[in-house]
């Protein structure tokens, strides 16, 4: 859950490097699968980002596009660099997660409880 709010206490740590000018206004992203590499501008490029990641969408939203496609023609604040960074990085640690998760969904289904069980049997 601290994953999806932003607030894992590993994180940051898991967050991608900036390089370049981060004085630069961004642009369309531009990713390079062979690097790894996602390019805000000719020069700030956020690394690695696995090509997952870049494709990753909660629901119809491409989540790292659509945060960047917003702020396209402007600076990034020292704020939005960090949720930039914390955002790639909460995608990656979902993606590292959903084996896990598909794995244990069976044994949690098998062992969950039905109505009836909830309920207690009713007599009418």
């Amino acid at each position: 859950m601290g994953v999806h709010l932003l607030e894992h206490p590993q994180l940051m740590q898991a967050a991608p490097a900036m390089d370049g000018n981060d004085q630069a206004a961004i642009a369309p992203p531009r990713y390079d699968e062979a690097e790894l590499a996602l390019h805000l501008a000719p020069k700030l490029t956020a690394k690695p980002i696995t090509p997952e990641a870049w494709r990753y969408q909660q629901g119809s939203y491409p989540v790292l596009r659509d945060f960047l496609d917003a702020r396209v023609g402007r600076v990034l604040t020292s704020e939005e660099f960090n949720e930039f960074r914390a955002l790639a990085a909460a995608v990656q640690m979902t993606l590292d997660r959903l084996p896990k998760i598909d794995q244990l969904v069976p044994a949690v289904a098998a062992s969950a409880l039905t109505a009836e069980e909830l309920l207690g049997k009713r007599t009418i």
